[in-house]
């Protein structure tokens, strides 16, 4: 190998170094978030698709998965 070579693996191993840990807890916080607007989704869809039985009382139903 010559001096080249080992300055671009070098280079290459440097640059992971750098950016993949700020990209895990992106790629993390980014998956939360879709889990949170899923459930939310859930939620919403439950209240818009609520009915009343004859005493009043909400009877929600979930959407199926």
């Amino acid at each position: 190998m010559n001096a080249q070579t080992i300055a671009i693996i070098g280079v290459g191993a440097t640059l992971i170094a750098v950016f993949m840990p700020p990209m895990i807890m992106l790629i993390r916080r980014v998956d939360d978030l879709n889990n949170r607007v899923g459930r939310l989704t859930q939620v919403v869809t439950a209240l818009a698709n609520h009915r009343h039985d004859s005493d009043g009382a909400a009877t929600f139903t979930m959407p199926a998965d």
